[in-house]
């Protein structure tokens, strides 16, 4: 139901994620020479976090928040690494940062997620 939207492969990046209240949200993330550089011996992390609180909500494949409807999509080898929110909520509206950290800096890519409130209206 969701279409993730391509990234520009550039350091900055920004994306917006438009979701109702209580889907599915994705919030893409991809390095495309992070396999290549992981190969290359070099120390890789990818961090997701969530800006207006400067909460680390994942590192790698492990997730740093008691609240369970936070994971990171990733399969080995891949260099997508998708942050899931189940059952989005209003407070979930905000600014969200992927980093990649290399052994001579950090790469960001950053998405804003909006989540609406979805309205009835009565035709007649």
């Amino acid at each position: 139901r969701h279409v993730l939207p391509e990234l520009n492969l550039e350091n900055n990046t920004v994306v917006d994620v438009n979701v109702n209240v209580g889907d599915l949200a994705h919030l893409p993330c991809r390095f495309p020479q992070l396999s290549t550089l992981h190969q290359a011996f070099l120390l890789l992390q990818v961090s997701w976090i969530r800006r207006w609180d400067w909460h680390i909500l994942t590192t790698g494949i492990y997730t740093y928040t008691s609240d369970m409807r936070f994971s990171v999509l990733h399969t080995e080898g891949s260099d997508d690494w998708t942050l899931q929110i189940k059952y989005a909520q209003i407070r979930d509206n905000g600014t969200y940062e992927c980093q990649m950290y290399t052994g001579t800096g950090v790469l960001s890519q950053f998405v804003n997620l909006l989540v609406n409130t979805p309205r009835a209206a009565i035709l007649g």
